[in-house]
């Protein structure tokens, strides 16, 4: 699903590469969908753990300010999704790309989903904020919104061009440009 897409993605193919049977599949999950918002589930706990893990003031990351654990996040996710040839982006974003397509339930889902990925970024502007290191004028909610956004953009793009380019773009403009003070 993941590179080729939820509704591109049979079930037999999903049951194939998992190695499940199918009365397996049916016991867990009562259908596809089912198993499809599981999936959003499973993706935002990895995620959502990843940028807390990254961007809290604690272990490793307490030595770094707030803005330095935010460009280091964005650059282990860009060495991430090269590990997997530029293919596959942000599982959340890749679905919410085929929300019209989708049951209603996941526009909810995945806007919950993007609310909680965006929630430890902007914690992470207000403390560089309170510190005094955020850009003057900046509302780190607002902030938190539009690096999200455009890392989902930036993450499109880098499966169309197949590399890092537009990672590497993001990244620049982000914290070389708009968070420098």
């Amino acid at each position: 699903m993941q590179r080729k897409g939820y509704g591109a993605t049979g079930l037999g193919e999903i049951l194939k590469a998992s190695g499940v049977p199918k009365g397996s599949f049916y016991h867990h999950y009562s259908n596809k969908e089912a198993f499809g918002l599981e999936a959003v589930d499973y993706h935002l706990g990895f995620l959502v753990s990843w940028l807390d893990e990254a961007l809290n003031p604690r272990g490793s990351a307490a030595s770094y300010g707030p803005v330095e654990r935010l460009r280091r996040f964005f650059e282990d996710y860009r060495a991430f999704v090269g590990r997997r040839g530029f293919r596959e982006g942000c599982p959340i974003g890749s679905l919410a790309q085929e929300v019209g397509a989708l049951p209603p339930v996941f526009r909810e889902k995945l806007q919950a989903a993007f609310t909680l990925m965006r929630e430890p970024i902007e914690k992470c502007l207000l403390e560089a904020s309170s510190s005094g290191v955020l850009s003057t004028g900046l509302v780190p909610a607002d902030t938190a919104d539009f690096i999200l956004n455009a890392w989902e953009g930036a993450l499109l793009r880098m499966k169309v061009t197949g590399d890092d380019s537009p990672l590497r773009v993001f990244e620049k403009t982000i914290f070389d440009t708009l968070l420098i003070k």
